[in-house]
């Protein structure tokens, strides 16, 4: 069974903090919108702390900058946001702030030809 404990408060707490937080990874970036994108966000950052391996408390250490995911857990994040994360995109910062949306990337269809 799924953590229903997680509230997003702090991703949340993040992206409208007075003043401007750092900016993040790419990969947190890019995760928070992805979550902020998914019709029940709750579920949705509970699967893709299951899928990863990390749980719900090292998956909101990962989101607010704590710690980098390990390889496989960037792998399988991944795979859970359907190629939104990419593994590469934990090691670079961000530069936009969080509130803006991360640069669009075109992701490939499932089932197509790369």
């Amino acid at each position: 069974m799924l953590h229903q404990t997680m509230v997003p408060a702090p991703l949340a707490v993040v992206m409208l903090e007075a003043g401007d937080p750092p900016n993040p990874s790419v990969g947190a970036h890019r995760l928070v919108w992805w979550l902020l994108e998914q019709r029940d966000l709750l579920a949705s950052a509970n699967r893709v702390a299951l899928l990863s391996g990390l749980g719900v408390d090292r998956l909101e250490r990962v989101v607010l900058g704590e710690i980098e995911p390990e390889d496989d857990a960037a792998q399988r994040i991944a795979a859970a946001t359907g190629g939104a994360v990419l593994p590469e995109d934990w090691s670079r910062r961000s530069q936009r702030p969080w509130a803006h949306a991360p640069a669009f990337r075109a992701r490939p269809r499932p089932g197509s030809v790369q």
